[in-house]
């Protein structure tokens, strides 16, 4: 083992058969030597589990495979992939996403040149079920979710999160040591938005930098964690969870600023979350009265 840091790459994996084994190969052919991969299955229904053993059992080094005996969803099975990490540098990755052979190296290059710097945030590229990039204007048509992060204030990065997540999870990289492992644990609670809430802890205490690199593909097949078309993903359930997460920052060792803008983005997101609900009764209502 040479001197460079370890990277350990933490997927929770769950019914993706037809893009896992892509997602594997892509972090085993990384030009950095020192990364590992550490997956969780949470109980698949397909082949994904019998995917993942198989890496793990032809490469024991690479790969640490573990399987959930009941569905535990994503922030749980996240829990699990981080409680086996020990690198210094921490990954989080999709298992229907792709990391370009020399996306480590870059990471963790800029990391060593920038010790001061604990989360690094890199630019991305979207492609189709097939794998096959988009251009710029299709990838931010498909993902708008993720425009902000062209124009977000990095120094502010706390402030640019109050007012939504925008980051593509992929594209992080987090050097532990000032951040403790444990501030990366996810709550179960808000599962859909598990990722925004670790954003947020970070975003408070640790400082963030943005590389217009691109060292990920996000594949955007249509039933992603944050798509729309998700039906685990309604208004209702996200704005509900995000009133849920920004509740907690109340409790956290904010500014009078920061306050200010977490109160305000609760009292918008109450409103907008009573209108749909009145809209919802409203309709019920017309269908059982005309039904």
């Amino acid at each position: 083992m040479n001197s460079l840091p370890m990277v350990d790459v933490l997927m929770p994996a769950y019914n993706h058969e037809n893009f896992v084994e892509a997602a594997v190969e892509s972090v085993l052919c990384q030009s950095y030597p020192n990364v590992r991969l550490i997956t969780v299955d949470d109980c698949s229904t397909d082949n994904t589990a019998r995917i993942l053993r198989g890496y793990a059992e032809r490469f024991p080094q690479k790969v640490i495979f573990t399987q959930n005996t009941l569905n535990m969803g994503i922030p749980a099975t996240w829990n699990k992939c981080l409680r086996r990490s020990s690198a210094e540098f921490v990954v989080p990755f999709a298992s229907d996403d792709l990391l370009p052979p020399a996306a480590v190296e870059a990471r963790v290059r800029f990391m060593l040149e920038n010790p001061d710097v604990d989360v690094l945030v890199t630019d991305f590229l979207v492609a189709g079920p097939d794998g096959v990039p988009v251009d710029e204007e299709a990838k931010l048509r498909l993902t708008p979710q993720f425009r902000r992060m062209y124009t977000a204030n990095w120094s502010q990065i706390y402030e640019e999160l109050l007012a939504g997540n925008f980051i593509c999870g992929d594209a992080v990289t987090i050097r532990l040591g000032r951040v403790r492992r444990d501030e990366l644990l996810q709550d179960p609670r808000c599962p859909n938005l598990s990722d925004y809430d670790m954003w947020l802890r970070l975003g408070l205490r640790f400082r963030w930098e943005y590389i217009p690199v691109k060292t990920c593909v996000y594949r955007w097949h249509g039933l992603n964690r944050s798509s729309p078309a998700n039906p685990h993903n309604t208004k209702e359930i996200v704005w509900t969870q995000m009133i849920y997460i920004l509740s907690k920052q109340l409790l956290s060792d904010q500014t009078d600023l920061q306050r200010e803008l977490t109160i305000s983005m609760i009292n918008q997101l109450t409103v907008l979350l009573y209108q749909l609900l009145k809209e919802r009764t409203a309709t019920v209502i017309f269908t059982l009265q005309t039904g």
